[in-house]
């Protein structure tokens, strides 16, 4: 035992000795030592991804890190001659990141193309979980499409603009040799728990929330008066990310901006502020940029509640700007002010 602790204090007096791994004690082997880097090549890398499907734990939504990870899904672009993989921007958007087109996600935006370096990237672990894509058109979609956001109705979807259809990427999941049963919409929606009464937005603004549309106008449900209308706007969200108005004299409708155009939807979220504990508060901003603890339309979504002098509607730091439906148009400016919470109330 002397002579192993001898060459083990040998060892740490040799300049730049290296980093011990294994002490060598009596009755064990020779001692092993490794360079950090050795060490660090020697550790399997962890997937710290986004599991999108409880019963699809292999299917994630990776960070961008520099270089493609294991198992990311694409696809062979047979216009383009090149390998496309699937990737999603900060916000809900998906689109395509090729290696020779530099490190970023290009995806389209109110009939614009963006591209951006902060993204996520599809990833199948192993090759575990069985991927399909399945047609679809008019905004159908089949059950488990895969969404570009756990809980987000924008889903990845392989284009064809010729006759409006696109098929849908599906994850089926496999026991032993048998495929999981797929469903109606019906008998999927039937077998689903019924959902939460709202989703909480910060973990420490436990009193601000979304909450699903269900007729009525929720108790705390946070709203402006617009001047330029003269009307009261409560703040709503679509089933994906963007953010508009609801008003009650224009019937049961969430209006919101979306590809240059005023849309309205009867599937909708409302931000409520459960018996105004929370301190909400408007701060001005401009060119994308957003305060500490602005709201989003969706926990983790990079789009966030906005507002100015015509109304509500949504900031994507993205695009450097904000979004608002007016005139049945989607208007864009650069200056608004970001919705906010603050401390909450003791």
């Amino acid at each position: 035992m002397n002579e192993n602790l001898k060459e083990l204090s040998a060892l740490r007096r040799r300049p730049g000795h290296r980093t011990l791994v294994n002490s060598l004690l009596e009755g064990t082997s020779a001692l092993n030592t490794y360079t950090a880097e050795e060490e660090k090549s020697k550790t399997p890398p962890k997937n710290k991804g986004q599991i999108i499907f409880d019963d699809h734990i292999h299917l994630k939504w990776v960070e961008w890190e520099g270089s493609i990870p294991r198992g990311a899904v694409s696809i062979w672009n047979e216009e383009a001659s090149r390998r496309e993989y699937v990737c999603a921007e900060a916000g809900c958007s998906v689109g395509f990141f090729n290696e020779s087109k530099g490190p970023y996600c290009y995806y389209s935006n109110a009939d614009q193309e963006h591209r951006t370096s902060n993204f996520r990237m599809l990833v199948n672990e192993d090759n575990v979980e069985v991927l399909e894509w399945k047609k679809g058109s008019f905004g159908s979609v089949p059950p488990k499409s895969v969404p570009s956001y756990p809980g987000v109705t924008v889903f990845v979807v392989l284009g064809n603009n010729s006759n409006h259809a696109a098929p849908f990427l599906i994850s089926s999941l496999q026991e032993g040799t048998s495929a999981l049963n797929t469903y109606t919409a019906e008998e999927e929606k039937s077998k689903t728990p019924p959902k939460n009464k709202g989703q909480i937005i910060f973990d420490d603004h436990i009193h601000l929330k979304w909450v699903e549309w269900e007729g009525s106008v929720p108790s705390g449900a946070v709203s402006i008066w617009n001047e330029e209308a003269s009307r009261r706007e409560y703040v709503c969200a679509e089933a994906g990310c963007s953010v508009g108005f609801f008003n009650e004299s224009k019937g049961p409708y969430c209006y919101y901006p979306y590809a240059d155009q005023k849309h309205r939807t009867s599937n909708f979220r409302m931000l409520v502020n459960e018996d105004n504990v929370e301190v909400l508060e408007w701060k001005k901003e401009s060119y994308g940029s957003i305060p500490p603890k602005s709201v989003p339309s969706y926990p983790g979504v990079n789009v966030f509640v906005g507002r100015n002098r015509y109304g509500l509607g949504k900031v994507v730091p993205g695009c450097e700007a904000f979004f608002l439906p007016h005139n049945g148009k989607e208007k864009c400016y650069k200056e608004y002010e970001v919705l906010t919470a603050n401390t909450p109330r003791r």
